[in-house]
């Protein structure tokens, strides 16, 4: 674990080494985690990360794999080119995983996938008519 900062835990306050992912302590990990599988049961379960690091493998080991979001192989300028694996309907955990590079699912957010493109295209108008595909 690489040691980015301190800070102090978001459940008990206690002051820890974050790694800037989760600022949560030892202490309180596994009653967060127990929090967050309450809300979302299948969303952080180990089938489910098993499930999303499979469909990382896929489009990694695949040059042909294009994004679900952006309909091209490479990023829009300025977003992190990463694969990820993004529910095909937001917030739905049972939905299927779809290949995405990491900054088009992040700029999705919990937002449609017609929102994203229309956002997209807002940025940049030409990028459906001229997709790269290399």
């Amino acid at each position: 674990m690489s040691i980015d900062e301190v800070a102090m835990c978001s459940n008990c306050g206690e002051l820890i080494f974050a790694d800037g992912k989760r600022k949560v302590c030892m202490t309180c990990r596994p009653v967060v985690d127990a929090k967050l599988r309450a809300r979302n049961p299948h969303h952080h379960s180990p089938s489910s990360q098993k499930a999303m690091k499979a469909v990382v493998a896929t489009a990694q080991g695949n040059p042909l794999t294009v994004c679900h979001l952006c309909l091209s192989k490479t990023p829009p300028p300025k977003l992190d080119g990463k694969w990820s694996a993004d529910h095909e309907r937001p917030g739905d955990v049972r939905s299927r995983l779809l290949p995405a590079h990491l900054g088009c699912n992040s700029s999705r957010g919990n937002g449609t996938v017609q929102a994203f493109r229309q956002a997209l295209v807002r940025r940049i108008p030409d990028w459906f008519d001229n997709v790269p595909s290399a």
